[in-house]
């Protein structure tokens, strides 16, 4: 029996949805991020003849998408509840600053805890979003990945390792059927590596890469919370946040891509936005197109 009108709201998640007829989910997207992890993600199991790429494993291959696209969402509720913050905090602190007697001819800051812990929370969101990822790889080109793999070798922190090993390990002929999909994960894995690391680093408590808010007395302007990367290499956290953010969005998308398209030698299937702006994935005879704009 089919609900696909029933709108659910889980009182855990304020992500709303309704479940199709074969269990994908259709989600509300509450900003434009969350627009592009849905429509992304979700128009897989919709725009996709599934059978015809994974067989009886449909079922799965829903369900672990359902669960990475709740962690997406997840990330995302915090990366929006950081931007919302922040603007008042930072309001409140440059009024309190001009009031501050104590203000003349120095800088003031002070710590934003609300802040850091939206920034943990989202750090916390990508290891469950790689999990449920590579099991859906798994689905799609028969690996056994229990987990993305996290781990630190000679205090250097190491993010999917394993996944890229096993990936350049399979013979010629698979790997030509996966489209570059070694390539993919191995551009990708430096920045899951420092995403691992920062979480390393939020959890230890050995020194925050996040600057205070500062009231800079001169220019009479609040500097907002940075991030440090290395020594004297700052950004804006609320734009690192989102970078990150999208950068795992097309990961992602690329990555599931290829392996949907192992099981169908010949085929590649490409995003193709309609004239209304929505996204839709088509199945298309791989000479057709080259081989750089897959997944694209």
């Amino acid at each position: 029996m089919s609900d696909h009108n029933h709108h659910h709201h889980d009182h855990n998640h304020s992500h709303g949805y309704h479940t199709h007829e074969d269990g994908s989910r259709h989600y509300d997207a509450v900003d434009l991020q969350a627009r592009k992890i849905v429509e992304f993600i979700t128009a897989i199991a919709v725009e996709l003849p599934l059978d015809a790429f994974i067989k009886d494993k449909k079922e799965s291959f829903i369900e672990q998408m359902n669960i990475f696209t709740e962690a997406m969402l997840e990330a995302n509720n915090h990366v929006r509840n950081y931007r919302v913050a922040s603007k008042k905090i930072e309001k409140d602190f440059k009024k309190a600053a001009f009031a501050n007697p104590d203000r003349k001819g120095k800088d003031i800051s002070q710590a934003t805890p609300e802040l850091t812990e939206e920034y943990i929370a989202y750090l916390n969101a990508i290891k469950p979003a790689l999990d449920s990822l590579v099991k859906m790889i798994n689905i799609t080109i028969g690996s056994d990945f229990t987990e993305w793999d996290v781990n630190t070798k000679d205090g250097i922190v190491e993010s999917g390792v394993k996944v890229l090993e096993y990936l350049e390990g399979l013979p010629k002929e698979q790997q030509d059927k996966l489209i570059g999909m070694a390539d993919v994960v191995r551009e990708a894995l430096p920045s899951f590596s420092y995403l691992a690391e920062l979480k390393n680093m939020a959890e230890s408590a050995d020194g925050s890469p996040l600057t205070p808010l500062t009231f800079q007395h001169q220019k009479k302007v609040v500097m907002p919370v940075l991030i440090q990367h290395e020594p004297g290499k700052y950004q804006e956290l609320i734009g690192f946040l989102d970078n990150s953010l999208s950068y795992f969005i097309n990961f992602a998308v690329g990555i599931l891509l290829r392996g949907l398209s192992y099981n169908q030698p010949g085929i590649v299937i490409i995003r193709a936005a309609d004239r209304h702006g929505i996204v839709a994935y088509r199945a298309v005879p791989i000479d057709m197109i080259t081989k750089k704009s897959a997944g694209k």
